[in-house]
């Protein structure tokens, strides 16, 4: 009985086991489902606002060059509009240098002023288009003609910046402000600070986020001029090992985030290009890092699902076991009914469907038994001899059969026993009948030869009369066999009259005998 416990108890964890696997199958294919969802939004999202961030951070470094180059294009204006120095262009002429001005050396005390405040200024220019020659802070004519510089022609119709170039003194990155000089009408000379590039690099580097995001500033031909590693300052940008959609944004910069790949590694960028000037800011990062944020969040989310789901798992679990306890009791009340116990116990009670199904297995058990106790019963009475019997019990549904089969076996079993009885009564009668017929022939032999072929015939009736009387005891048997002990002692009744039959026909058999012999 235990083992069979067991078993059913083990059924019934594996019923419970389906449904919570079933339950978690549906519930981690709906989360995924809703992971997927989320994460497209969730990454859509995220990738929006790293493109912001991106084009933020891009924005803010090309403010912050605009904001130097402007700078330096005000002091380089400011000291233009000098009187020193406009004094000192003007007052030149072919006969007398710009050094052999009265207010030469002003300039001069002016320019190292300037210098000294802006440490950014390598050195600063100046000479007249009369003299063409260009004179530096120090005072020293330099054996450069300022109408062979490049930017002469852009400088003389106003402010203009070149583009950088490397210092051949201080092997700097650098650029040059050239602004004109005036007489009051017409451009007399021209203004030059070299300004070095350190300081945008490092400002630059100031800027840079993250691991892997950094600020590059490049020249319009893709020369850079800024970046956190010095040693990349010089090189063109374009010719480093680039693959993808940036090389097309620093020709044509549209403002918009591109994929390419540095150096075999994955990138995102952004270019700007600033005002003027054709220079351009990179914006870049790596895409594993571009996109952390949204694998961090997906990460969470996946394990916030997971564990949403463990828990949902291990609810199911308690509330199935919990659930299902009172199916596997209903369960082993009908293993105990299926093996003939109708004296169980149904304790169970609930108003859901597991409650109404108790129920119906205790109404099904007061049923069953109370037909059993009825069909007892009836077996009982008949077995004591008693053919009045009935049933006091409605049999209900496919039950009714049984119910007009008892009721039909006890009255076939009624006439079967009153066709005992009158067999038994004429067997009496016939033996009787030939007992005088055969005290009639010890009487008188002589008369009796006449009479022993009537004795034959009657014989041959009786035997017939048996034979039939046996044929109906065999039927009355064959629906007989569980009845009362009336029925034994019919049959034993009938065999004392088959064996008495049998005495008559010996005697007969030896008055024939007697009779031939005499």
């Amino acid at each position: 009985m235990n083992v069979k416990k067991a078993k059913l108890r083990k059924k019934s964890k594996r019923l419970a086991t389906t449904l919570v696997l079933f339950s978690i199958a549906t519930l981690l294919i709906l989360n995924l489902v809703s992971a997927v969802c989320i994460g497209t939004l969730t990454s859509s999202g995220m990738n929006q606002k790293q493109d912001a961030f991106l084009q933020q951070t891009t924005l803010s470094g090309k403010r912050q060059v605009e904001q130097f180059i402007e700078q330096y294009i005000g002091i380089t204006e400011t000291l233009a509009q000098s009187t020193q120095l406009q004094h000192a262009v003007t007052g030149t002429a072919q006969d007398r240098p710009i050094s052999g001005t009265p207010e030469f050396s002003e300039a001069l005390v002016l320019l190292h002023r300037t210098m000294e405040e802006y440490p950014d200024i390598l050195g600063v220019g100046f000479g007249s288009l009369t003299e063409d020659y260009i004179y530096n802070q120090e005072g020293t004519r330099l054996n450069v003609l300022l109408s062979e510089r490049p930017y002469f022609q852009n400088a003389k119709e106003g402010t203009y910046v070149t583009q950088p170039y490397i210092d051949s003194a201080t092997d700097e990155m650098c650029v040059s402000v050239a602004t004109p000089l005036s007489d009051g009408t017409a451009t007399a000379g021209l203004l030059i600070l070299d300004l070095k590039l350190t300081q945008v690099s490092d400002f630059l580097k100031g800027m840079d986020f993250g691991e892997s995001g950094r600020i590059v500033l490049l020249s319009e031909n893709n020369t850079i001029l800024g970046h956190e590693n010095h040693d990349m300052i010089g090189k063109n940008f374009s010719e480093l090992d680039i693959q993808g959609e940036l090389l097309e944004q620093l020709e044509e910069p549209t403002n918009e985030i591109v994929n390419y790949k540095l150096d075999g590694e994955p990138c995102v960028g952004i270019v700007q290009e600033l005002s003027g000037g054709g220079w351009k800011v990179l914006s870049s990062m790596s895409k594993a890092e571009y996109n952390a944020q949204t694998t961090k969040t997906t990460v969470s989310l996946v394990l916030l699902l997971l564990g949403s789901t463990a828990i949902v798992a291990i609810l199911l679990w308690i509330i199935i076991v919990k659930r299902l306890r009172p199916i596997s009791q209903l369960n082993d009340a009908l293993r105990e009914m299926s093996m003939g116990n109708l004296h169980i116990a149904v304790t169970h009670n609930g108003a859901d469907e597991v409650g109404e199904m108790a129920e119906s297995m205790r109404e099904c058990i007061r049923n069953l038994s109370g037909y059993v106790n009825e069909i007892d019963r009836v077996m009982g009475c008949l077995a004591q001899g008693d053919l009045t019997i009935q049933t006091d019990v409605a049999f209900q549904g496919d039950f009714m059969p049984i119910q007009h089969s008892i009721e039909g076996f006890i009255q076939k079993l009624s006439a079967v026993m009153s066709s005992i009885q009158l067999a038994s009564e004429q067997v009496f009668s016939g033996s009787d009948q030939v007992s005088s017929g055969a005290q009639a022939l010890a009487q008188g032999a002589t008369e009796q030869a006449s009479s022993v072929e009537e004795l034959a015939a009657a014989v041959t009736e009786i035997s017939s009369t048996v034979k039939e009387n046996h044929a109906i005891v065999k039927d009355a048997a064959s629906g007989a066999l569980q009845v009362n002990s009336d029925i034994v002692e019919s049959g034993k009744r009938m065999r004392q009259s088959l064996a008495f039959m049998t005495e008559i026909r010996e005697r007969s058999n030896e008055i024939s005998q007697y009779y031939q012999n005499h």
